[in-house]
């Protein structure tokens, strides 16, 4: 597949996915941000994406997948559920997929060592119930030398957080179905991307990825998009953080991005 630029390729992904209107409609505008750094940095750090291998895990409906085939990458995507729609899609785009638990006790055993340049792990390090510093030594198994992982997460440490203790209020979300349900079906733990089960801090995450064998790169607090559901005051604040740059400031954010690099030796 030929690549083209992301301002080329965001139209394309819109079309392939005019059948979901909250896509379109909220979550895209919202998350376009996110995934232009993203793509910024997994271009600087591969070029030619034509001669990269990516893998997302934990694909969901496979958006981001079919973002980075369409600039041009040899990507691969895992999750831990079947899909029909995103089935469809990554079989137009040539896309493998494997269904995969990241809570088995060697996740990812299914790639051999040194299989990928490139791995996103987008929103899914605060689902991870099993063992969080397990998959990030699996990732770093299944990258080449000097790899790249891009890592995003929501930022618990924000003016929002603590405003929600102080009100004797739910902070992460999900909690209320984590307090009701399961985790485990027998002796296999159960993925359920639901529940956020843990939020890191920045530091804690550097030093998680550090202790996997990452050299860190980037690190930086990651602004949200407006959406036109959103409500015209919510949309108005946003945008005064924006332009004041606030919303790339811990307290503010409520996410962050960290760049790892897998050693070269």
């Amino acid at each position: 597949m030929p690549s083209v630029p992301f301002d080329e390729a965001v139209p394309l992904l819109m079309e392939e996915f005019r059948w979901n209107e909250w896509f379109l409609e909220t979550y895209w505008p919202e998350n376009a941000p996110r995934m232009e750094l993203i793509a910024r940095l997994a271009l600087a750090h591969s070029p030619r994406p034509e001669n990269s291998r990516l893998l997302e895990v934990g694909c969901a409906n496979g958006y981001a997948a079919a973002l980075f085939r369409l600039l041009g990458f040899q990507v691969a995507a895992a999750d831990a559920y079947d899909d029909r729609r995103r089935e469809e899609l990554f079989l137009r785009l040539g896309i493998p997929y494997t269904t995969t638990s990241l809570n088995d006790p060697e996740p990812l055993s299914q790639y051999p060592d040194a299989s990928f340049d490139c791995v996103l792990l987008g929103e899914v390090f605060e689902h991870i119930l099993n063992n969080p510093l397990g998959l990030l030594k699996a990732l770093n198994r299944i990258l080449k030398p000097g790899g790249q992982l891009v890592l995003t997460t929501p930022n618990p440490s924000t003016i929002a957080n603590c405003i929600r203790v102080l009100q004797d209020n739910y902070v992460l979300w999900g909690s209320r179905d984590f307090a009701r349900m399961s985790k485990f079906d027998g002796s296999r733990i159960i993925d359920e991307g639901g529940i956020h089960y843990c939020e890191y801090p920045m530091r804690v995450t550097c030093d998680l990825m550090r202790e996997a064998g990452f050299t860190i790169g980037l690190q930086r607090y990651v602004a949200p998009g407006c959406a036109r559901t959103q409500s015209p005051l919510k949309r108005l604040l946003k945008r005064l953080l924006m332009v004041t740059r606030l919303d790339r400031r811990r307290l503010l954010s409520p996410g962050y991005l960290v760049e790892g690099f897998k050693s070269e030796h």
